[in-house]
């Protein structure tokens, strides 16, 4: 009897702690959350391509932390036609408050464009339809959720344009001073980032600069692909150092890709555009360090053969620009 007594204690315990560890993550309050840079003008190699928008928290990001970003207009979240991502801390680490994070979202449809990516974390698109920041009415909500498009925690909006048409504000409790609001600044912008103070005594001041369109925000608009043009606002170019790290790795992000991902053979090619690859690490999903290894300043595609059972592992890549990325890959 008291083995088995034990033995059930003993199940407990693993699933209590299996349990918390699958499901921590960083529950958000309104505000938390805000949008730094913003751009819906990606024509590059396809329509609605290369489009992008870059966020920062003001608290720090546990594994496991979930957030939801919808373009959809709150009043169609009932009969949606374009779905959200779904932004994840799987990095193994805590991510520190006021750091800026990149999103490369895409038309998420389009073949042409590739998958959504992130200098930190990982993105999946969850719903129907398909993503596209550029094609009318732009807004991004964004909010924790189980399920795409119901609303849970609605945490943060952005709006570009048409922000006071009847419904596209979501109802209480949630506040419209979380709402940054370029319409006044400039209707249907194609790039905005914010320029603003990147320190900050308290959620209420975070909350105030940042919504604060008129005197820490620049944006620009006109024909043509503004975002890389050289002149006026450029994105990422022009996203705000004092929110580290993104900035530094969006390059990186997008000159580094690693397929076969998910792999059936545990091998991977690293394809390497730009970039003097230093070193590379290998973790598990609990953060521990399965290889490192080392590259004499390697700027050829690599591969990465993982003799590793199946399951998720986190793959850090580190240049001899101090720039670090980690992507998630899956062996089969």
């Amino acid at each position: 009897m008291i083995k088995k007594l034990l033995f059930l204690n003993l199940c407990l315990a693993f699933f209590f702690l299996n349990s918390t560890k699958i499901f921590s993550q960083t529950t958000l309050n309104q505000g938390e959350v805000m949008i730094i840079g913003y751009y819906g003008d990606g024509a590059t190699g396809g329509t609605n391509c290369n489009e992008a928008f870059a966020f920062v928290s003001y608290v720090d990001l546990l594994p496991g932390t979930e957030i939801r970003f919808s373009e959809e207009d709150f009043d169609q979240w009932q009969t949606p036609t374009e779905g959200d991502l779904i932004w994840t801390n799987d990095t193994g680490s805590t991510i520190s408050s006021l750091t800026g994070i990149n999103v490369i979202t895409h038309a998420e449809t389009a073949t042409t464009c590739g998958s959504a990516s992130a200098s930190m974390g990982s993105i999946s698109f969850n719903g129907p339809g398909s993503w596209a920041l550029g094609t009318s009415n732009e807004e991004i909500f964004i909010y924790q959720s189980s399920n795409s498009l119901t609303l849970g925690t609605m945490i943060s909006a952005f709006f570009t344009d048409d922000s006071t048409l009847p419904g596209r504000i979501p109802p209480a409790p949630f506040s419209p001073s979380n709402i940054i609001d370029l319409e006044s600044l400039d209707e249907d912008a194609d790039v905005a980032v914010y320029s603003g103070p990147t320190t900050f005594s308290s959620l209420s001041d975070f909350v105030a600069q940042l919504t604060n369109v008129t005197n820490n925000w620049m944006t620009e608009d006109g024909s043509g692909d503004n975002g890389m043009n050289g002149t006026g606002v450029e994105y990422p170019g022009s996203l705000p150092s004092g929110f580290p790290l993104s900035v530094n790795d969006f390059e990186l992000v997008e000159a580094l890709k690693i397929y076969p991902n998910p792999s059936n053979s545990g091998s991977f090619t690293i394809s390497n555009s730009r970039f003097n690859i230093l070193d590379i690490k290998v973790f598990d999903i609990n953060g521990r360090i399965l290889q490192n290894l080392s590259y004499d300043s390697s700027n050829q595609n690599i591969t990465l053969d993982l003799s590793l059972p199946s399951g998720i592992y986190m793959v850090q890549i580190s240049s001899t620009n101090n720039k670090t990325i980690t992507k998630k890959v899956i062996i089969k």
